[in-house]
């Protein structure tokens, strides 16, 4: 068992979701399930830099803040302890999507697996905030039925964590539910990729539609959160669409950009156009795509 207390908290959360995750699921078990992996996955990854760094899970990690939250029975009483801690410290921390961006600099796992958590925080939002008919339901059930098994092994490889601790008594279960809707993801990309390489292969022969889909090309990278980098079916300039994640200053309330997900690959040349959060993870999209960023605490 181990002595972190989000790590440890975290499996309650994630066996409850294992426990509902079955060939044939209500849509009521896909709700209860898609949250309860959610709320698991936020802990794990809080604990994953608690481990590394306690403060780096706070939203004020300043020393006057931190060590009355953190460290508050080592605080000696005094004049001087009064005049440099706050009076009322903020306790707060991070949302799912920081401790997201941030576990994928210290954690493999999380690299690996970024753009489907990503998805997984957006389902959780819908679900505790917006009106239901927004989810879709069918992808809350792939990510549970086909990937959440394989997830968490990362994990549990990852962390040294006993099955048992994420998957209870249902690992059995979720193997065979895994299997059995697990896609040959690599081999689907491959067929995509060799596919868009013929068209290509055609398009390129075509001069002036070349020219037409470089000013094409050039337009969609004018926009804010896009990217330019190489198609990985035609090696031509393609657009990596970006959703950006942002904190709000506590004492300026500005808001701050502090890092991107991909969301979408799409390139003009040979028409390929890529979102689903797999595949845009097994393409790369998660442990190579780092814009640059002020955050509040560097790692």
């Amino acid at each position: 068992m181990t002595s972190n207390k989000y790590i440890a908290s975290s499996f309650g959360f994630l066996v409850e979701s294992a426990s509902r995750i079955s060939e044939e699921m209500t849509e009521v078990a896909i709700i209860q399930a898609t949250l309860n992996y959610a709320i698991g996955m936020e802990r794990l990854l809080k604990g994953i830099l608690f481990n590394v760094n306690p403060t780096y899970i706070l939203v004020s990690p300043e020393f006057n803040h931190s060590v009355k939250v953190l460290y508050k029975e080592k605080i000696i009483e005094s004049e001087d302890s009064k005049s440099i801690l706050a009076s009322t410290p903020t306790a707060d921390v991070i949302t799912f999507r920081n401790s997201l961006l941030r576990g994928a600099a210290v954690s493999r796992a999380t690299q690996k697996n970024k753009n489907r958590l990503f998805g997984l925080s957006n389902l959780r939002d819908i679900i505790a905030h917006n009106d239901l008919a927004l989810l879709n339901i069918e992808k809350a059930k792939l990510l549970l039925q086909r990937d959440f098994y394989f997830i968490l092994l990362d994990y549990v490889d990852e962390l040294n964590i006993d099955r048992s601790e994420c998957f209870g008594s249902y690992e059995a279960i979720l193997i065979d539910v895994s299997r059995g809707h697990e896609q040959d993801v690599n081999n689907i990309i491959r067929l995509k990729l060799e596919d868009h390489r013929r068209e290509w292969e055609v398009a390129k022969r075509n001069i002036e539609l070349v020219k037409q889909k470089t000013r094409v090309t050039d337009e969609l990278l004018e926009s804010e959160h896009r990217y330019e980098t190489a198609c990985p079916a035609c090696n031509q300039r393609a657009v990596l669409f970006a959703e950006a994640d942002y904190v709000v200053d506590l004492e300026s309330a500005e808001k701050r950009v502090v890092g991107e997900f991909a969301r979408l690959i799409h390139c003009e040349f040979c028409g390929l156009h890529v979102s689903d959060d797999t595949e845009l993870d097994e393409l790369g999209y998660g442990k190579s795509f780092h814009p640059e960023f002020d955050d509040d605490i560097p790692f």
